[in-house]
């Protein structure tokens, strides 16, 4: 709401329309504890993370950069960290090279948070 003070004191208040609006969506911050073990087979490598828990400013919700912990979830739409909407899919890309000179880009669903190749 929204009201005006001048020498005589305040004026009568005056409540937005709508009453609340919720931020546009953004695209979400990064995955965490992205790691690699060896797999159950021979040569195979497993990827694992967790979805993102810091929003893509960089600013933790809560917790520290170091030690995030999850953002609250709103009455509409999703957590900050996921940019405010649900994370449909995760982009992997996986290279033999350490400078990904050439690699492989792999899409898995939202709700996948692993993947062996």
């Amino acid at each position: 709401k929204a009201q005006a003070i001048n020498l005589a004191g305040p004026g009568l208040a005056l409540k937005s329309l709508p009453t609340s609006v919720y931020p546009n969506t953004q695209s979400p911050g990064k995955p965490v504890g992205v790691s690699l073990v060896a797999g159950a087979l021979p040569g195979q490598v497993n990827m694992m993370w967790s979805f993102p828990m810091i929003p893509k400013h960089g600013i933790p919700c809560f917790g520290t950069a170091a030690a995030p912990r999850t953002c609250p979830t709103p009455s509409v739409g999703s957590v900050a960290s996921n940019g405010g909407d649900e994370i449909f899919e995760y982009l992997i890309e996986w290279s033999l090279e350490s400078d990904f000179t050439t690699y492989t880009t792999i899409i898995v669903p939202g709700n996948v948070l692993s993947y062996a190749f």
